[in-house]
């Protein structure tokens, strides 16, 4: 058996995640959370949907973040061009996991304004909302988690969904944002 052909056998065993079709003509954002929680969580696929709708609502288009092909780990690394299509809009999107929102998606939800910011799980929907309307910078949001975090430990709390669930609900608490988490009925 030749090189080429050993490289070629490896790769007809690589398992490829079959992709979700996205429909295209969602009314509102009920029932895009509703196509996302039963064909997009419930088949616990490691893909993130990530729909997007104007301020009045109208569905405008869905991103698909894919995982790193080698850790499997998941960022939102938006070209410029995402980052316009999201800015303002209300977004939701599904985790593959139970957890609430990652540190950098916070982040990311003040730097781009959103009117709300939504992810949805096979047990539970989390949101994220300005107070009063409006974000504060970022950077603040990102001081203010620090500040509960200790920087040894900021690693650790990144990949612990309860202590950021904590730490949203504090800084919810303290007029930060309006963070709230509601359970998913089938």
């Amino acid at each position: 058996m030749n090189e080429q052909q050993d490289t070629h056998d490896d790769e007809e065993d690589e398992y490829q995640e079959p992709m979700i079709r996205i429909p295209e003509n969602f009314k509102n954002l009920a029932e895009y959370e509703t196509w996302l929680h039963r064909k997009v969580c419930l088949t616990f696929t490691v893909r993130e949907y990530v729909g997007y709708f104007s301020a009045d609502g109208r569905y405008q288009g869905c991103i698909l973040i894919e995982p790193d092909e080698y850790t499997l780990k998941l960022e939102w690394n938006l070209s410029p061009a995402q980052k316009n299509l999201l800015r303002g809009k209300t977004v939701t999107h599904n985790h593959p996991s139970e957890g609430t929102f990652s540190y950098d998606e916070v982040l990311t939800c003040a730097d781009l304004q959103f009117i709300e910011f939504r992810v949805v799980t096979p047990f539970f929907t989390y949101s994220l909302r300005p107070k009063d309307g409006e974000w504060p910078p970022w950077q603040e949001i990102q001081r203010r988690i620090e500040d509960h975090i200790p920087p040894a430990k900021l690693e650790l709390f990144k990949r612990d969904s309860d202590a950021r669930h904590r730490c949203y609900e504090s800084l919810s608490h303290e007029g930060y944002f309006k963070y709230e988490k509601t359970p998913r009925f089938y």
